[in-house]
Order: C-alpha cells, then structure tokens, then sequence
C-alpha cells in the first residue's frame, strides 16, 4: 500500500502508474460509494441481466439460460458455474489451451460440514436476506424498477433464498467431491456440451468469452472434474418444468449480489460481518480489499513500481548462483539414491535438466512503456468506481483473449505477483519462480555472507525443486503434463521398485514421527502438558510428509553452501567475524529466521488432538540431520537427535 500511496511520477493519462493510482484512489472513495448505494450494481449489471422477480421486471417467458449465462461469466466476470485458466500445452509446439473448472460460491466446501456449520448457515441466510432488502430499497429510487408491496417482498424473498441456497449448497458439494484421475481431462467442448446433456452449450460459453480467438465444437479444453459439469447439468434438468428458470435465475443473481457487494456502500459490506465471524475470515479494511482488486486488475503495472522502487538487479543476477547449484546438487542427490532405479533415476534427472528458473521478475516488466502498453485500451471513468470497475473486467477479458491466441514458452510470464515472499512451483510447467520478494534482506542479499543466503534461499529452492521429482512430481512428465492411462487414470514415471523403496522409506519416517511428543501450556490451568504426535490421518501424513521435505531441503542447501565454498577456496575458515560460532551454524541460524512463528492460541487444542505443531515439525526434521547434532552438540537419542534415521 506504500506504493499506491505515494505521489504519482508519471501524470500522463496514458501511464499504467496514473490508471493505478486512480484505481485505488476511486475504491478508496468510500463516501461517494456511500451515496450510489447499491444503484450501480442495479442499473449496471441485475438490470442487464434481465431484471430480477424481487424487484418486479423478469420475465420467466423469454429467459434464457446461455444467453444469461453469457453475460454472468463474461461481461461481469462473476464466476457462477465455472472458472477458467489459460495454460501452455506442451505437446502442440507452445500453443495454448483452455482449462475450465467448478466454481460457484465464495465459501468452502468445507463450511457445509463443519463443527459450526448451523451457525454459518444462520449467518449466510441473514446475509443473503441483508443485501436483498438493501437493494430492494435501492431500487425503489430507480425508474427501470417496478415498485413491489412489502407483503410481497417477504415472500420473493423467501423465494429467493429457497431458491438459491440449495442450489449453491449443491454446487459446493459436487465442487469438493474430485479425485486426482480427474484433474485434466482433455475433451473437446462439443463433447462436454454432449456428455452434460445439452444443458449448458460450452461451444457458445467460451466462443462469446474469447471473442476472435476462433473457438469452435472440436476445440479442445481441459476439464477438472467432469464429474461436477455432469452434476450441473443433471441437477438443472432435474428442476421442475415450471419453477427451473426462476430458480436458476435467482441463484445468479445472488451470485452477482455476494460477488459484487463488497465494491458497493459501508451498509453492503458491513452486511457480511457475520459471515466472516463465524467462518473465522477477516473482513479486509477498505484500504486492504481495495489493494486486493488493484493486484487483480492490474498486477503488472503494481509489479512494475515494486521492482523499480524496491529490486536491486544486482540480486536478480547473482541469485542464480544459488539456483544453479541447488540444481546441481540435487541431480548428485538423485544420482547417489539407492532408493531409485537407473531408469527412474536417468528420467529424474532428466526432468531436473528441464525444470525453468525464474527468478525475480521477467525483463520486460522494467521496461514502463512495456508495461504502459498493457493498460492502453484501458480509460477508467474517475467519476464512478463501479463503472470503471466493469471496464476493468472488459480489460481482463481482451488479455485473456490476446493471451490464448500468443504461443511460446510462458517463460516471460509470471502468475504470481513478483514482490510475494512466497516460491512456487508449477507442475503443469516444471517451472520453478522465485520471487522478486525474496530477493530482500533477510532472505538474500548479495552482499551476504553465502552461509545465511543458502541458509535462507538456499532452502527455499531446494524445497521447490524436490516437487519435480518427488512422490507429487511423479505424476508430471518432463514437459508438465500429467501422465494418465488409457483409461485416463493417472500414472507415475516411477517404476514399480522405486515405488515399493519409497514406501519401505516411509515406514521408517511413520515409526520415527509416531513416537514425537509435543509439550504445551494448557491456557486453562497454566500447566504443561505433554500430548502424543498422531500418524493415522491423511492430514497427519501431509504434516510429516512437509517435515521431512524440509530435512531433505536442509540437508540439500547445505551440501550446496559446502560445494559452493569449496569451489571457491573459503569454507571452514574458522570462526566467523564478530561473531563466536563457525559457518554451519550460522547456516542453520539463516534457516530457523526463515520459520520463525508465533505459536497462536489453538496450539494447545491442535497438540491435543495429536496435530503436528510448527515447531515439531521443524525441529523433527532437523533431529534427523547428523549435520545438526554435530554443529549444536545434541546428545544421542535426545529430542534434536533422533536415534532412529531415515533416508530421504
């Protein structure tokens, strides 16, 4: 927010920095949003969408599913039924392709069956009941609405919410139920239209979406979990005759009302506050939402200031010291492994050699005329908010749409923003990004000693590139496409043996973490208490499974500080400047800044239902590094020192 707050450098109305600023300074204008009310979202998009049977002007006899359906999804972005990503496929020579998934409601499938879901749905229906009576009265000062008794009113309005509440509550249940074999399967949108019974025609949906980009029934798509666009459409054919376009159409529109409502006056986004109480969710400060749609619509010219303001190049380029080594090491590791065969072994490091590096920012994003060009066709109305907002969403689409007709690499392309202090790496590419956010003190600087750089970076990357080839990367081929059978059930490059090694591996980390225990103060009597570390579920399995990927990382970014060293004629010179310890505890210093965390008021909770906390997870994973009972002296067969050691 510092930088959206800070004087403008370029006033021309052209700049991507001015567009911006004035983007952030509109949202931030909460007392004229407060005198619009919810009239913008009226006029401006229910009324287009064919009015609304609350307000008095919908007409069930001329309605019509794809055509409302077009506008929801596209003309307003409001993702109602779906959601889509462009992504590389690989095996067409770089061209692009067109992946679409469940979407329908800004809650978690898991609010349905939670401890307080009761509660939840009490909020939720006194939220719904909140922004329709807002808008009815907003309405009533607006010509193109017909004025509706108060006595009918309460019964729309129980309509509405019988009418949209289960069918949101179904689509968030046919949204969480998938399974791995479903996550990419490549059909062509005639087939999908077919195979969901005609309800919904996905030829039409994303030929209206990507305008010139030349769709048609053969093209073909990525679909995550079919199972649902079946569910959808069986769900919809299934309503009765008479009452299945009335409650379709309430359900968008309440789609549109929680989706939007947040952009409207205080009374809007204050209606939500129970909502986010019981789901245990902060409701952003304006200040904060309006930087949250700042990075959606215009992330790139947010980036552009950042690393011009903040970046030293000089980091960019020397970080690729780290990320070269950790790659190197990490290829020694995989060749020295006996847990895999020579097959799985010539692939793993085959996949290794492929993975793409991308580190602090593409080229082109320093380049201000780059960048401005970007934002050219946009021109936001600086006397309403919410109007510009729905050219924002026209923007989005057009670089949607210029995006799906570009081929190559993707490697000038970035999906996260590049001041996150976060890493990722993305299966579907075999692509590992480090961000520009941790090219910062203390995570790295060139100017550090190497030992807190590898410490810190070093790990960081080491983590990431172990998913290339690890038990989750098994999944993914060398260009990032998920292997699958005939039968379109997903399939490792693994062979069989490597397999039953890795389990045999993973006997021996479940009898290690199985004996864990956890020590914590119980906040009701203030008495320690020690609890066991359960191993029985999936979640459980997941905690020990980022533990020991984080020994493996550390046990990696070390090896790569001692290689890197000795290279270079400097390791184990002694004890370090003012400071009384040597090199390798200071490396395992950087690493502990890295995972520091304050224990919350749960800890005590989650200790006694056997959950992992952070800190046994860290020190389980650094009580299985020899390396670290040797730089701190542990005792064997003490806590940070585990009798029993794994291989990784």
């Amino acid at each position: 927010m510092h930088i959206l707050n800070s004087p403008t450098s370029s006033y021309k109305s052209s700049s991507a920095e001015y567009k911006l600023k004035k983007l952030y300074d509109l949202c931030n204008k909460m007392d004229k949003r407060d005198k619009q009310k919810g009239k913008p979202l009226l006029s401006q998009v229910i009324q287009k969408l064919g009015g609304w049977k609350m307000l008095g002007n919908w007409k069930n006899a001329t309605w019509d599913l794809n055509a409302v359906m077009q506008k929801v999804q596209s003309d307003f972005g409001v993702p109602a039924f779906y959601t889509y990503e462009i992504k590389l496929n690989q095996n067409k020579g770089g061209q692009k392709v067109i992946s679409i998934g469940p979407a329908g409601s800004g809650r978690h499938h898991a609010s349905m069956w939670s401890y307080h879901r009761f509660q939840r749905s009490t909020a939720y229906e006194k939220l719904m009941m909140a922004a329709s009576k807002l808008l009815v009265r907003d309405a009533s000062t607006l010509s193109q609405f017909t004025p509706v008794k108060e006595n009918v009113t309460q019964q729309l309005l129980t309509q509405f919410i019988n009418d949209s509440l289960p069918m949101e509550k179904k689509i968030i249940a046919m949204a969480g139920t998938r399974s791995p074999e479903e996550n990419y399967m490549t059909m062509s949108l005639g087939t999908l239209t077919t195979d969901t019974n005609n309800v919904i025609d996905w030829t039409s949906q994303l030929s209206y979406l990507f305008g010139n980009a030349g769709l048609s029934a053969s093209t073909e798509v990525q679909v995550v979990n079919e199972k649902y666009f079946k569910g959808l459409s069986e769900y919809i054919q299934k309503l009765p005759d008479e009452d299945r376009n009335r409650v379709v159409h309430n359900y968008i529109i309440w789609r549109v009302i929680e989706f939007y409502m947040q952009e409207l006056s205080w009374e809007y986004i204050y209606a939500s506050k129970d909502v986010h109480d019981f789901e245990r969710t902060t409701q952003l400060p304006v200040q904060q939402k309006c930087l949250k749609t700042s990075e959606y619509f215009m992330a790139d010219a947010l980036n552009h200031l950042y690393i011009t303001k903040f970046l030293s190049k000089k980091n960019k380029e020397t970080a690729h010291e780290i990320s070269d080594h950790m790659r190197s090491v990490m290829k020694s590791y995989i060749s020295e492994s006996s847990w895999m065969d020579k097959e799985t072994k010539k692939y793993a490091l085959n996949k290794l050699d492929k993975v793409t590096f991308k580190v602090g920012y593409p080229d082109w994003m320093a380049d201000q005329a780059k960048v401005d060009d970007q934002y050219s066709i946009l021109t936001l109305n600086l006397s309403s908010y919410f109007d510009s907002l729905l050219r924002l969403v026209k923007l989005k689409r057009t670089l949607d749409q210029q995006d799906l007709l570009r081929r190559g690499t993707r490697h000038e392309e970035w999906n996260d923003l590049v001041y996150s202090t976060e890493g990722s790496y993305i299966f579907s590419r075999n692509e590992l990004a480090i961000s520009a956010g941790l090219l910062q003190f203390p995570i790295y600087d060139g100017d550090q000693p190497h030992t807190s750089s590898f410490g810190h970076l070093g790990v960081v990357i080491a983590y990431l590139l172990d998913y290339s080839v690890n038990t989750w990367g098994s999944y993914y081929d060398i260009n990032g496409q998920r292997k699958q059978d005939n039968n379109g059930v997903s399939v490792r490059w693994w062979s069989n043996s490597t397999i039953d090694k890795y389990n045999m591996n993973q006997k021996c980390t479940k009898d290690v973490y199985s004996s864990l225990t956890q020590t914590v103060l119980d906040p009701n009597d203030k008495k320690w208490k020690t609890f066991k570390v359960s191993t029985n579920t999936p979640y459980q399995n997941y905690l020990r499974t980022f533990s020991l990927q984080l020994a493996k990382s550390s046990q990696l970014a070390l090896q790569g500080y001692r290689d890197w060293a000795k290279k270079k004629g400097v390791y184990n010179r002694g004890m370090i400047p003012g400071l009384n310890f040597r090199e390798e505890k200071m490396y395992f210093l950087a690493q502990a800044q890295n995972l520091c965390a304050v224990k919350s008021s749960h800890a005590f909770l989650k200790a006694k239902r056997g959950l992992m906390l952070l800190e046994t997870i860290v020190n389980a994973a650094l009580g299985q590094l020899d390396a670290f009972s040797q730089v701190f002296k542990c005792k064997r067969e003490s806590h940070m020192n585990h009798a029993k050691k794994c291989q990784f």
